[in-house]
């Protein structure tokens, strides 16, 4: 798959996707400038995903696809609207299009009009895939990076202004997020705020700060139920905002989400309970992370059509083991 031998100076990549998906696919638009030799790459994203992008330095523009009008591409009469696509792929060295079926018209499409310039990559790895996530762009485009590096270029930097006096404890604060892109992932609340009451009462003074997405609506109003601790809901209006609020927390709980893969690429200390999902394949990169489970109960089952369970998934750990990797996490 690889387009060996050939300089691809300005590179587009469409990716829609999760926030964890695209936080894996970092390390894989990273590290295009040095294979391809590559100066300049563009995305085309969901539009909030492209602002994180671009703050973060990763990507030297971003097009929302809302508005991108690249669903033309999937009608029969699409060669008449190549003109309004933004961006339009003929403009480009190379186009690298993340596609959920090998069917997918706009693929195909994109086949037709770029040839040899278009390369189209599973959205995620087989479900018999035995490395982690993050590799499988380079393993499928034939690239020849090694873990090590594909952690190092995991690795996020955001320059956060100095706090003022008013706000200087800020920095104290820890950060739980009990949601995720699916409900089969989340730990159940009730445990979220036995830790909180318990770690409140043996180590920790502060208040506590819990995110809440879109989606969250739900996980957050049963710690409200739960929790006897104070706390605070912030609802970050930009994943800029959120990438702020993780970088000043003292440390990070959550579940396997999008929002988790951040915290610990952000390089905080972070706690990421894992339950139907395989960790092996799933698990944040960040260097302070400590994943918890209890895989000996049953086989991962996120991606697979499980029926028979009908509570909180058995692979999730102990609620006395999340307390105290938290102890640990605080005290150091």
């Amino acid at each position: 798959m690889r387009p060996r031998g050939r300089s691809l100076e300005r590179i587009l990549v469409r990716r829609i996707c999760g926030l964890g998906d695209l936080v894996l696919t970092i390390p894989w638009l990273r590290a295009l400038r040095d294979e391809f030799s590559t100066k300049e790459v563009h995305i085309l994203c969901r539009g909030e995903q492209g602002e994180l992008l671009e703050g973060l330095g990763i990507v030297e523009k971003a097009f929302p696809d809302e508005g991108s009008r690249w669903h033309l591409l999937y009608g029969e009469g699409w060669r008449s609207h190549l003109s309004h696509l933004r961006p339009d792929p003929r403009s480009y060295d190379g186009v690298f299009s993340f596609s959920s079926s090998p069917e997918d018209p706009i693929a195909a499409s994109l086949r037709e009009i770029l040839g040899n310039r278009a390369w189209i990559l599973p959205g995620r790895p087989p479900a018999d895939y035995q490395q982690h996530a993050s590799s499988f762009p380079f393993s499928f485009m034939g690239m020849k990076w090694t873990m090590d590096r594909i952690k190092e270029l995991a690795k996020l930097e955001i320059s956060i202004p100095p706090l003022s006096r008013e706000s200087k404890g800020e920095r104290e604060l820890l950060t739980l997020h009990p949601g995720s892109g699916s409900s089969r992932k989340n730990y159940p609340p009730r445990k979220f705020a036995r830790v909180m009451e318990d770690l409140s009462k043996e180590v920790y003074c502060g208040l506590w700060r819990i995110l809440e997405g879109p989606a969250d609506g739900e996980a957050v109003s049963r710690i409200f139920h739960f929790a006897r601790v104070p706390f605070q809901v912030m609802k970050p209006s930009s994943l800029l905002e959120l990438v702020g609020i993780l970088s000043r927390s003292l440390a990070f709980l959550g579940n396997d989400s999008g929002v988790t893969h951040l915290a610990s690429c952000l390089g905080k200390r972070t706690i990421a309970i894992f339950g139907p999902s395989n960790h092996m394949v799933w698990h944040p990169l960040g260097p302070r992370t400590k994943v918890l489970l209890a895989p000996e109960r049953c086989e991962p089952c996120h991606l697979s059509p499980c029926t028979s369970c009908t509570g909180p998934c058995k692979r999730f750990p102990s609620y006395r083991a999340v307390l105290s990797a938290l102890m640990n996490l605080v005290a150091v």
